[in-house]
């Protein structure tokens, strides 16, 4: 005779673990939280890096024009033009590069535009001066002056020394233009 032993299984409550529904909200205020300062982290580096890549392509564009002055023995004027003609008496977000045959910081029709750069709306340039022009041996008309490229109340300095060298330092964004 065969004995067979039936083991009874006895049923063990089964434990569920899981949260409640006040560690929910609070699990999920904590993700909120961290999100917002993340996209708000995201978009000052955003922000940092237009600034910084406006800034760049500025002084790219000036060293640029130094050589071209310096190759066409000519005057190369840096302005934002008003209606194609006259140099602003404030920079805008386009910056026309010319050659200004006659010396008189207006563009006519002698004279020969070299280039137009395009900054992102978001940055504001200022300056202590609306026109940086470069004369047929490098060098910066007057004294050393700064342009600032700003975006909120922060701002890459790119300041020209009277020899049209050029470097950048972060710094605070100005409130007006005239410096």
């Amino acid at each position: 005779m065969y004995c067979t032993h039936h083991k009874q299984h006895i049923a063990k409550p089964i434990k569920i673990s899981g949260l409640s529904l006040t560690e929910m909200l609070i699990a999920t205020s904590l993700v909120a939280l961290f999100a917002r300062f993340s996209l708000s982290s995201n978009s000052q580096f955003i922000q940092s890096q237009q600034r910084q890549q406006a800034a760049q392509s500025l002084i790219n564009s000036l060293g640029w024009a130094k050589l071209q002055a310096l190759q066409t023995h000519s005057i190369v004027q840096i302005c934002s033009l008003k209606d194609t003609q006259t140099c602003q008496h404030s920079w805008l977000n386009q910056i026309n590069i010319f050659i200004d045959n006659n010396g008189d910081g207006q563009m006519n029709e002698n004279d020969k535009l070299l280039k137009t750069i395009e900054l992102p709306h978001a940055v504001v340039l200022r300056g202590s001066r609306n026109q940086i022009r470069i004369n047929s041996r490098g060098f910066a008309y007057g004294y050393q002056q700064t342009l600032y490229v700003c975006e909120g109340q922060q701002a890459q300095a790119l300041i020209i020394s009277p020899v049209a060298n050029f470097h950048l330092k972060s710094t605070q964004c100005p409130l007006t233009t005239g410096l």
